[in-house]
């Protein structure tokens, strides 16, 4: 029995976050898609590193993979238009700093036990796969999640 084959959007977060367990640290990598598809930016958790390219964070806790693709990104503009592909739920604090940047669309693989984006992100309110009675495991992950953030 053969996987079936990742999208193409799906391939680059999932080598990065390849990359970043090979490096020793989290396994969460994100790229930035513009409104044709052409990637970005991209970044990939490097919490337990002590170097990163220019521009993005390394060694601390909070050099997290959307971070890290954030950090690229030039001060004052809008992304609405553009799709961040993770391979985990975001965070609060990358939920926060992705309201910020005007990124439109936010896709992840897996969700966080907590859900945090879906409690700062109106738009995904309810579609959290650990939203539901308290005590009761998530549903399975059956396709990425989406959320429009704005």
């Amino acid at each position: 029995m053969t996987a079936p084959a990742l999208p193409a959007s799906w391939q680059l977060p999932f080598e990065l976050a390849w990359e970043a367990l090979r490096a020793g640290s989290r396994p969460i990598g994100a790229v930035l898609l513009d409104g044709a598809g052409r990637p970005v930016a991209t970044g990939r958790n490097r919490s337990q590193e002590s170097t990163a390219p220019p521009g993005q964070l390394a060694g601390t806790a909070i050099a997290h993979a959307e971070v890290n693709v954030l950090a690229q990104l030039p001060t004052g503009g809008h992304y609405e238009n553009h799709r961040l592909y993770t391979t985990l739920e975001p965070c609060l604090l990358c939920s926060g700093a992705l309201i910020h940047s005007h990124v439109g669309h936010v896709l992840y693989a897996a969700p966080t036990r907590t859900g945090p984006a879906s409690r700062t992100c109106p738009a995904s309110a309810g579609r959290s796969p650990s939203a539901g009675p308290a005590g009761k495991a998530p549903p399975p992950l059956r396709s990425p999640r989406s959320a429009r953030c704005s």
